[in-house]
């Protein structure tokens, strides 16, 4: 996982707070004295999901704490610039980036 607002830094409203310990009581830590660690609930729902703990890895990086480098809409609001990541399963295991250069798919 890319970087992200921190939990020490992500402070969220009381009442979110509470559903969203309401929604995800097994997600122990994720709500922390009404602070979101989104990297632990991303990681909880990615086991969840079936990806073993060992093949989940998170940047530790906390955008908030460094605006020098990074965007972070929650510490700067609306008139920052952002940052996108994504991740795919692909359909093939065997499929390599050259293998899907030559098929003409998009990566």
């Amino acid at each position: 996982m890319g970087p992200t607002i921190s939990g020490e830094a992500y402070e969220i409203a009381p009442d979110l707070a509470k559903r969203l310990c309401t929604a995800f009581p097994e997600y122990e830590g994720v709500v922390s004295d009404n602070h979101l660690d989104l990297v632990l609930l991303n990681a909880c729902q990615l086991c969840k999901a079936g990806v073993p703990r060992a093949q989940i890895h998170a940047a530790n990086f906390c955008t908030a704490n460094n605006l020098d480098l990074c965007y972070s809409f929650r510490a700067e609001g609306d008139g920052t610039g952002r940052m996108v990541g994504y991740a795919m399963i692909l359909p093939d295991a065997k499929l390599t980036m050259e293998s899907a250069k030559s098929q003409g798919k998009r990566h």
